[in-house]
């Protein structure tokens, strides 16, 4: 005697959803409402993430009957609220004034002279070849303009840890930046 296992009710209540039963898709989107927001504030500047995880699942309801298979709207809507986060992280870093002197100026916006974007173009290719832990964390602080206890969560820091990383990544970053020909050359750090 085989035993068949009870199917799964919420794959069953997705499975109606997709064929457009609008109670089941209203009954999704109410389930899956909180999940998508923890998502979101995990991958989205703090600021960012409920605008984020609304635009998520605003996308969900729309394009669910598009879905090939129930069992893949975990990672489906991983993607759609990943792709919803770098949005917002794209949105953060042109408003960040950091952001606006590293060159990424929105073309209504006032350049900077020449010598600043030599430095700051000299800044950025520096920023670049930093590791990665130390980008991260000056990434979060300084360009994002995240708090230092936002950072710590988005890093899966504790404080004092942040601190200290942020600490040593701004001290590598000035000795970088102090030692750098171009910036020497132009003695405005």
């Amino acid at each position: 005697m085989d035993l068949v296992p009870d199917p799964d009710p919420e794959i069953l209540l997705i499975d109606r959803a997709r064929g457009g039963d609008a109670h089941a898709l209203a009954a999704v989107v109410a389930l899956w409402g909180p999940r998508v927001r923890r998502m979101a504030s995990r991958l989205c500047p703090v600021t960012e993430a409920l605008d984020a995880a609304q635009e998520s699942l605003l996308v969900l309801s729309t394009k669910l009957g598009g879905l090939r298979s129930s069992e893949a709207l975990v990672s489906w809507t991983f993607q759609i609220v990943r792709r919803q986060c770098q949005r917002a992280f794209s949105r953060v870093r042109r408003e960040t004034d950091l952001a606006r002197h590293l060159g990424f100026l929105a073309p209504d916006q006032e350049r900077s002279a020449p010598e600043d974007r030599l430095l700051l173009g000299e800044l950025a290719r520096i920023v670049a070849e930093l590791p990665e832990r130390d980008r991260a964390v000056l990434t979060c602080r300084d360009l994002e303009g995240l708090s230092l206890a936002e950072t710590a969560y988005r890093l899966g820091l504790g404080l004092a840890a942040a601190k200290s990383r942020l600490h040593r990544a701004r001290a590598t970053l000035r000795q970088r930046m102090v030692s750098s020909p171009l910036a020497r050359t132009l003695r405005r750090w």
